[in-house]
């Protein structure tokens, strides 16, 4: 038992929890997903627009407004607003209370 709880306490040593997304932060990621999924020619993102390619791409425009995030934290924040707007979306067509859907 207390090899896997010094185990637990080395890896939250070395994984901080990230600052969570602001606002402002969250908008300028938002921008720049739907500058480079909208259609369009990107030659950054390479043939065929892989998704791993459109993630680092987002990240290093991200670093490059001041904010630290990785591609993958990138990728999840984009996933979660996605899927918080579907509730929301399919709530409200199906008529139930807001205070439910949320």
């Amino acid at each position: 038992m207390a090899a896997n709880s010094t185990s637990l306490q080395m890896h939250l040593q070395h994984s901080p929890r990230k600052k969570n997304f602001g606002y402002e932060e969250t908008i300028r990621l938002l921008e720049l997903w739907t500058h480079y999924t909208n259609g369009g020619t990107h030659p950054e993102l390479g043939k065929g627009h892989r998704t791993g390619r459109l993630w680092l791409v987002i990240s290093e425009r991200m670093k490059a407004m001041n904010y630290n995030r990785g591609p993958e934290e990138c990728k999840v924040r984009v996933g979660n607003l996605r899927a918080k707007y579907t509730k929301l979306k399919r709530g409200y067509l199906s008529g139930e209370d807001f205070a439910s859907i949320v």
